[in-house]
């Protein structure tokens, strides 16, 4: 079907850096699109209406609902009867006649639209006939652009302004990707090592979505997550790496507020109450202000900032 397909759309399959080739049910059955969305996809196999209304929920997750798609029936069939239909993405499932033989073709989302591009265009900008700033930088020097990136990305969440959302969040990922290239480059780590970390944490620690734990309530999720990490801690203490203290695997360069709400948080669920004997008096009043706001399921953090935003909307 793939010779026939690519003839009938009139595509070039060397011409466009690579048609990929995947099943429909493959695509129907994953939350995102499980291709380089910044290349064109042949989805082979879509037989039904009710396969590509799955088809189409996966593919609007990074394509806009106006994004063009082509349904091709009869591709390889010999029968001369094949045809192809233009639609837009969200009425892909609208068409009838959906058979094993029918594929739908999907262009790209743009020739900027995946992450392999931002990494590709990083590496570049690390390489010798790239910029010079970037070849300077190191994983120490970025920790202030990354520290500005996420406290931009955190003003943007707070105005919940979506366009601005967007351009932060990928001035952060530029910062990660230069951190993860650097790491490559000098053989500490790379961005696969950093993906399969996750992707395994994500999994080990959510037992009752990819095992057979059975849960009923968030509280049993949280609860489970704690014992998971604990277990975790235990492990990375007996292997020389990390303690496995309450509080070891807690940033201690978070802000202070928030800092203190962890650390509670920690030693509630160790059954430790450690003596403040000799602490500031201020810092004292902070923390027991910190308690007290947890007592109330109320974030501290987010409570002054709220303050202090109302006093520069009422200065500005």
């Amino acid at each position: 079907f793939i010779e026939p397909a690519c003839l009938a759309l009139d595509l070039d399959p060397l011409e466009t850096d690579g048609v990929q080739m995947l099943d429909a049910m493959v695509v129907a059955a994953s939350h995102v699109p499980p291709f380089d969305t910044s290349r064109p996809a042949l989805l082979a196999q879509c037989y039904s209406r009710a396969l590509a209304s799955d088809v189409k929920l996966t593919l609007l997750h990074s394509f806009p609902e106006t994004h063009p798609v082509s349904v091709v029936r009869g591709a390889g069939s010999g029968a001369g009867e094949m045809k192809v239909t233009a639609v837009p993405l969200f009425e892909l499932d609208r068409s009838t006649g959906f058979d094993h033989l029918t594929t739908v073709y999907v262009p790209p989302a743009g020739p900027y639209a995946s992450y392999g591009r931002l990494q590709e265009i990083v590496a570049h900008l690390r390489a010798p006939d790239g910029c010079p700033w970037d070849r300077e930088q190191t994983v120490q020097t970025l920790r202030k652009d990354l520290l500005e990136e996420v406290y931009e990305l955190i003003e943007a969440l707070d105005e919940d302004d979506d366009a601005k959302m967007a351009e932060e969040l990928g001035d952060a990922a530029l910062v990660l990707t230069m951190i993860a290239q650097i790491g490559a480059e000098e053989e500490r780590f790379r961005w696969p090592q950093v993906m399969e970390q996750i992707v395994e944490k994500l999994i080990r620690r959510h037992p009752h979505v990819f095992g057979d734990v059975e849960v009923n309530s968030v509280d049993e999720v949280l609860s489970n997550w704690a014992a998971i990490k604990d277990e975790e801690r235990g492990q990375e203490g007996n292997e020389g790496k990390k303690g496995n203290g309450a509080l070891d695997s807690v940033p201690r360069a978070l802000p202070a507020l928030m800092l203190a709400s962890k650390y509670q948080s920690r030693l509630a669920r160790a059954g430790l109450e450690p003596a403040l004997n000799g602490a500031n008096p201020l810092g004292r009043r902070l923390w027991d202000l910190v308690t007290e706001a947890k007592a109330g399921g109320i974030d501290a953090e987010t409570a002054l900032r709220e303050v202090c935003e109302q006093v520069a909307a009422a200065v500005s």
